[in-house]
């Protein structure tokens, strides 16, 4: 916890963030990384993202690093509302925002473009009140 409160002191105000390698823990493997981005101080909002290398999918480790992403943003940030910007089309990131309790907000249809292609794009989300009785719910 206490790598929370030092993560939390670098993100000062807006555009500000923290991005984080994922290691895993038996061999110090680099599987991917998570960011944490201060978007809005009146509204008190942030933004995570996850990516993960491919042999390292489904294993849990964007679920469990987001989460910590989560509780920093919450609790060493005092952010209000965290949200999510994914591919539409990628169902492996939504089922990561859902299983940490976000709910979907909206579909962008043409949100960017990606060379020649214009690609939807999800919002997903979660409020402190949300996070917090998710956590008492879960015996988090």
């Amino acid at each position: 916890m206490e790598w929370f409160a030092q993560a939390g002191s670098e993100i000062k105000k807006v555009g500000q963030a923290l991005s984080l390698v994922i290691e895993r823990l038996e061999d110090a493997t680099i599987v991917g990384m998570v960011g944490l981005y201060w978007r809005n101080d009146v509204h008190r909002q942030a933004e995570i993202g996850f990516i993960l290398l491919p042999p390292f999918f489904g294993q849990g480790f964007a679920t469990e690093a987001s989460a910590a992403l989560l509780e920093l943003a919450f609790v060493g940030l005092g952010a209000h509302r965290v949200f999510a910007v994914l591919d539409a089309s990628n169902r492996a990131s939504e089922k990561v925002c859902q299983r940490l309790g976000m709910r979907r907000e909206g579909l962008h249809v043409g949100a960017y473009v990606d060379g020649d292609t214009w690609v939807d794009s999800l919002t997903y989300a979660l409020v402190e009140d949300e996070w917090r009785t998710s956590l008492a719910t879960s015996g988090g």
